[in-house]
């Protein structure tokens, strides 16, 4: 699931001000007080965390201790990991499942993203009950980042694509 616009949920409890843009200072004046958090704000993520872990612990689940995004419900075994705004629900019971998210959506606004096939780089494959997961997309982008070239073959070392040779004198 994906809370729609997290950063903006929670209030602030600092006292922030931010100038008006020019052509709309003769409505609200020069300065305005926000009070909600805003996208940008140093501290819009980490509101974000408090505001739903507070809210998860209302209803139940309590932090891991190793991990304190990764959050248990005692009762019905529904584990939730968070990763900003993005969030994976699993556990044996899918009724207990849904229920939760059913009071996620009621208390924010969340988009139910389906079936887990992809998170943080890893992906997810279900097949004849078994879950698999690899990082083999992650791999590729990551070599291709550093242009690598499967079609040269005649590498025998750490040098960059292209070179052909070390340009200093090395001893040992």
């Amino acid at each position: 699931m994906d809370a729609v616009a997290a950063f903006l949920a929670a209030d602030l409890k600092e006292r922030i001000f931010m100038k008006v843009p020019t052509e709309l200072q003769q409505y609200f004046g020069k300065y305005v007080q926000i009070l909600k958090s805003l996208y940008g704000l140093k501290q819009a993520a980490r509101m974000w965390y408090l505001l739903i872990s507070e809210y998860l612990k209302e209803i139940g689940f309590s932090p891991m201790t190793v991990d304190p995004t990764i959050f248990r419900h005692t009762e019905s075994g529904v584990i939730i990991g968070v990763h900003v705004d993005d969030f994976m629900i699993t556990g044996g019971d899918e009724v207990a499942i849904e229920r939760v998210k059913e009071k996620l959506k009621g208390r924010f606004e969340m988009k139910d993203l389906g079936e887990a096939e992809n998170i943080l780089g890893i992906r997810i494959q279900r097949h004849n009950g078994k879950l698999m997961i690899d990082q083999s997309q992650f791999a590729k982008e990551t070599v291709a980042e550093f242009l690598y070239d499967d079609s040269i073959s005649d590498r025998n070392g750490p040098v960059w694509y292209g070179m052909t040779s070390i340009p200093y004198h090395t001893t040992c």
